[in-house]
């Protein structure tokens, strides 16, 4: 059992020398990282824009048609029904 951990360390020892000493694959990953991390972080969002949401105020209370306005301060449009 000692000598398969000991043949996993001089393997993974030897795969991570030639990983460094590569140049080229070296500046590949390290570019392709940065740029994958770079356009992560900046397309991903977490504001909600332009939803839609439809209202249909079964109790037709004031309070109920008060959250009317309420839900325009966050989305674009707002479909109110009374039914």
């Amino acid at each position: 059992m000692w000598q398969a951990i000991k043949n996993i360390f001089t393997l993974s020892g030897k795969e991570i020398h030639s990983f460094f000493s590569d140049t080229v694959l070296l500046r590949l990953v390290i570019i392709m990282f940065t740029v994958a991390i770079y356009i992560i972080a900046s397309s991903i969002t977490t504001e909600v824009k332009n939803a839609k949401v439809g209202i249909v105020d079964y109790d037709r209370s004031k309070p109920n048609r008060n959250t009317d306005g309420q839900w325009r301060l966050y989305f674009c449009a707002v479909y109110s029904s009374a039914i």
